[in-house]
This record gives structure tokens, sequence and C-alpha cells, in this order.
């Protein structure tokens, strides 16, 4: 059986400037596919520019636990992941191997909503892999690998090279 090169680009929705650079990369055929960042400012010009036919079926969810501003009420509340102002402020160099069960439904609930806003905007993910690579720490890795089977997608466990 061949083996298939994917080339994934990240930060889909960051700004303007990335998914400039991404829809380039599609254009130039240098990458295979995207993860777009739900909770971004540029996000709905990505959504927009995901309909464009190199990219449609070719979009997934970049999840994210660690910049930005969550989409779901609940982790605001939850410090492991939020600073006082409701902010992301993941630090992973200080994350525990353990989510408290409220922190584990905030995680969810945060995955759910982002999601969601993917499919609200007309762009369903083909697969799901986390900024920061938060999706390989065992407890978020768990509820994203669930959910993912749930919804019948893939995620993306491979790190950056180099």
């Amino acid at each position: 059986m061949p083996q298939q090169v994917i080339v994934n680009a990240d930060d889909f929705g960051l700004s303007p400037c990335e998914n400039a650079v991404i829809l380039g990369a599609f254009q130039a055929g240098v990458i295979s596919s995207a993860t777009a960042m739900a909770n971004m400012p540029a996000f709905e010009a990505a959504c927009q520019m995901a309909q464009h036919p190199l990219l449609k079926g070719r979009i997934g969810l970049h999840f994210n636990l660690t910049y930005g501003r969550p989409l779901s009420q609940s982790i605001r509340a939850r410090p492991t992941f939020c600073d006082s102002q409701g902010g992301f402020d993941l630090n992973l160099r200080r994350h525990s191997l353990w989510l408290s069960r409220e922190d584990r439904a905030a995680v969810l609930e945060e995955l759910q909503a982002q999601w969601q806003r993917c499919v609200d905007h007309d762009m369903r993910p083909s697969h799901i892999d986390s900024h920061q690579h938060v999706h390989n720490i065992w407890p978020i890795g768990e509820i994203v690998a669930r959910f993912a089977a749930r919804q019948g997608v893939a995620v993306r466990l491979a790190r950056n090279l180099g």
C-alpha cells in the first residue's frame, strides 16, 4: 500500500496574515490540509476561504486551550486553564497529568464549542489536532480522542519536525 505524506498548516484563522499564507500554500500545492482556530479573530475569514475548491473538506479543528479567549463559559472559571480575566493561561510546564472532573467537563465543553463554531460557519472539520499539542497531554488527549471518534474524524498525533 502506498504511503501518503500529509503536510498540515496550523493556525488558520489566527490572523489575516496566517490566512493568506495558508491559502497561498494550498494554491502552491505545498500543503494538503490545515487546521483552524475557532476562537481567533480571523476565523470567520478563514471559513470563507475554506469554501475555495482547493480547501473544501481539507480543514480540521486546531483545538485551542492555550491562547486567546475561550468560547465556552465553564472553562473561564477554571484556574487550570484561564487567568482571572477569563483568558487562556495554560502553562504546559506546570500542568499535571491529572484533571478534576470539573476540569475535564470544561475541556469537553470548550472542544464542543470550538467544533460547533466551525460547523456553524459551514466548515465541518476533517480532523482534529491542537495548538501547542495539548491533545498529547494524557487527560486532554483522552477527551479529544473520544470526541473525535464520536464525530468520525481522525486525530493528528504527529509533532512538528525538528
